[in-house]
This record gives C-alpha cells, structure tokens and sequence, in this order.
C-alpha cells in the first residue's frame, strides 16, 4: 500500500492532560449545574454566600482559560453566563 507523506505529518500538536485542564473541567461542570439550577428555581438557597462561591470558581475559570490552550475555556461565554446569573432576580 503506498503512505502519503500528509498522513506522516501529525496534525496538530497534542497538549497534554493537567491538573489545570481537570480543574477547569471540574468548575465548567459545577457552573453549568449552578445556574441550571438557578434557571429551574431548584437547587441550593442563592443566599450572599451562593453568589460568593459562584463569582468565586467564575473568576478561578477564567483564570484558567487565559492559561490554558485557546479554545479550551470559551472566556467570552464564561463572562455572559457571569453576568447573566448575577442578573437573575434570585441572586441577591
């Protein structure tokens, strides 16, 4: 069978698994919970200390994304869903 030399050149670097990369799962996960939550009224009290923890692992993710490989952590939508919980009318 005859190789192409294109299939000899891998495609694209592979960046390997971090303790950053499960965190940053790890918080996009628990995010994604929280304001689902939120959205659906069920779900932990959003009392002071919610909104807290919230803004707090919010602000770790970013953290993480501008250190990670681009793409990995969408910053953009990170910061709306940020602003869109805080606008919500349970968050105090």
């Amino acid at each position: 069978p005859t190789i192409l030399a294109s299939a000899l050149v891998s495609a694209a670097p592979v960046t390997p698994w971090s303790a950053q990369h499960a965190e940053a799962t790890a918080l996009r996960h628990r995010l994604e919970i929280l304001a689902r939550h939120l959205e659906m009224g069920e779900g932990e009290a959003v009392d002071h200390a919610w909104v807290q923890r919230f803004v707090a692992s919010h602000t770790r993710l970013v953290e993480l994304g501008c250190r990670l490989e681009e793409g990995f952590v969408d910053v953009d939508s990170e910061v709306e869903r940020l602003q869109h919980v805080l606008a919500h009318p349970r968050v105090l």
